[in-house]
């Protein structure tokens, strides 16, 4: 995907960004998970450790987030924020 980025840099980053967005709020509002609207921030990185091209976003999330009805806060698992075999 990389050499495709390079050349396509404000496409792709959108589409992580986008797609990244987009799944965290879908799996977060589902009631299995947490089902509450969560806040975050992502910040894009374009080089992995040994400065390689390598375009992800990394995102920064609240602890749970806003019941539906915006009535209260609903916390996250302990454990995990949402299944990584689900994301």
């Amino acid at each position: 995907m990389a050499p495709l980025a390079l050349q396509n840099k404000r496409l792709i980053y959108n589409l992580l960004f986008r797609a990244s967005a987009e799944t965290l709020l879908q799996i977060a509002r589902d009631p299995r998970h947490i089902g509450a609207k969560i806040g975050f921030f992502s910040v894009l990185h374009t080089w992995d450790q040994r400065l390689q091209y390598h375009p992800h976003v990394h995102c920064v999330l609240a602890a749970g987030g806003l019941a539906p009805d915006h009535s209260c806060w609903i916390s996250s698992r302990r454990s995990f924020f949402l299944p990584v075999k689900v994301l």
